[in-house]
């Protein structure tokens, strides 16, 4: 069931982080519905729930389950909003636990890397947007290379205020997460988008009528696989479970500790 060319179990098993992201949720319901934060978190963490359910793949619009709900334009559209809701979660962050105290105004450049982060991230959004109306996966490599620079930025943020002496759980998963992450993004992930060896996008590339294409084949197109090839391999696979599994505990665990720091807005 492992074998890359072969049809795989490992796909249906995500079906599993449906019921981990619920009771995230679920953790998450006594918390004002009026706040900023336990919303966002609410926002990601649900996200995470549906794509465990209809998970699907950007490249050749692989999906487990031919239906409408796997549909890349419904995913991409929901992912733009929880990718937003965790980058601002993390400049709050940022900004809440910053090491200074209320009479030292915070630095500029500090203030400003920590709002740099949703900025990067609706960057990327616009990246990964492209590549799916034009229909290439060049696009990609950029997008995944803007992720890279945000989670650079948000360890460095967070080294910043460890070694300043604030030693919140919050500042440890970012620390945890980013020297996790980048080598892997640097390496794996990357690595598995150049290795599609897509051709560079073009002006011939850039109309009206292949955007229409492009809308529509989001909308409409479905490849049903259980190939883990298709899937995008180990490396795919890992993203998944570390994207819909894991990181949606980081994020509850956002709105727990802020809460319990009385940090909630």
């Amino acid at each position: 069931p492992t074998k890359p060319e072969g049809d795989s179990i490992i796909p249906q098993l995500l079906i599993l982080g449906f019921f981990s992201n619920c009771y995230l949720l679920y953790t998450l319901h006594h918390l004002p519905w009026c706040s900023v934060i336990p919303n966002l978190s609410r926002c990601f963490i649900f996200v995470n729930a549906f794509r465990c359910v209809w998970p699907n793949r950007y490249n050749k619009n692989v999906v487990l389950h031919d239906t409408p709900l796997s549909s890349i334009f419904l995913t991409r559209l929901l992912a733009t909003f929880s990718e937003v809701a965790w980058l601002l979660l993390l400049g709050l962050v940022a900004m809440q636990y910053a090491p200074f105290d209320e009479e030292t105004e915070i630095p500029f450049l500090y203030s400003f890397g920590a709002g740099l982060l949703p900025g990067l991230c609706a960057m990327a959004q616009c990246f990964v947007w492209s590549s799916l109306i034009l229909r290439t996966d060049s696009l990609m490599f950029y997008e995944e290379s803007t992720w890279l620079v945000m989670f650079i930025l948000n360890t460095s943020i967070n080294a910043y205020i460890w070694f300043h002496g604030v030693r919140s759980p919050l500042v440890i998963i970012s620390l945890v997460f980013g020297f996790l992450y980048l080598p892997w993004q640097a390496y794996f992930h990357l690595g598995l988008i150049v290795s599609l060896k897509d051709k560079p996008l073009t002006a011939s590339k850039m109309t009206l009528k292949n955007a229409k294409l492009g809308l529509v084949r989001a909308c409409k197109y479905r490849n049903k696989t259980k190939k883990l090839v298709d899937w995008g391999g180990w490396t795919g696979v890992t993203w998944m479970v570390a994207y819909w599994w894991a990181e949606p505990v980081w994020i509850a665990a956002i709105a727990w500790v802020m809460e319990k720091d009385g940090k909630i807005v």
